[in-house]
């Protein structure tokens, strides 16, 4: 399944990102739960709809940008054992300058680990679509990120992410 190996990828290699900054075992461990749910407001669209992400519908494009409030709502419901999994869960798709969604955060606003998030989940989804766009190879996505860096992610964190991905 698409989603469940979205979010299992994403949760390892945010980890990994994670020790590359200095995170420690308990953040650690939060971030890689964060990675796992990052996408479970997802599981409620239609699988056909995952598939063609580039070509939605104005309800199916706002179905799906709903999706980082309504994973981090069924998380809280869950009580996990950091509200900052939430948090990070619901920022996931926000960007450093205020390009993102949900709420349109910027810069220090953006939860530390949802940047982190947000980052692998863009490098994942552009070397392993969803949909029937080409995948990317690990240089290939770098790129296309640090193309956007400035705009979307910080210095420190793609210099991590490339790393990790040995795509230099």
């Amino acid at each position: 399944d698409y989603l469940a190996f979205h979010q299992a990828r994403v949760a390892v290699l945010s980890m990994r990102i994670g020790a590359d900054v200095g995170y420690d075992r308990p953040r650690l461990v939060q971030l890689g739960m964060a990675g796992c749910l990052i996408d479970v407001g997802l599981w409620q669209l239609p699988e056909a709809v995952l598939k063609r992400l580039d070509a939605l519908s104005p309800d199916e494009q706002t179905q799906y940008r709903s999706h980082p409030r309504t994973s981090a709502e069924w998380i809280r419901r869950w009580s996990p054992p950091s509200e900052v999994i939430g948090e990070a869960v619901l920022h996931h798709h926000e960007r450093e300058q205020g390009q993102g969604f949900p709420q349109g955060l910027a810069g220090p606003a953006i939860n530390p680990d949802a940047k982190i998030l947000g980052l692998v989940d863009t490098y994942t989804g552009l070397t392993v679509p969803p949909s029937a766009r080409p995948r990317l190879r690990p240089h290939e996505a770098i790129r296309e990120i640090v193309r956007s860096k400035h705009e979307s992610f910080s210095s420190p964190l793609v210099k991590a992410l490339l790393s990790e991905t040995g795509a230099n």
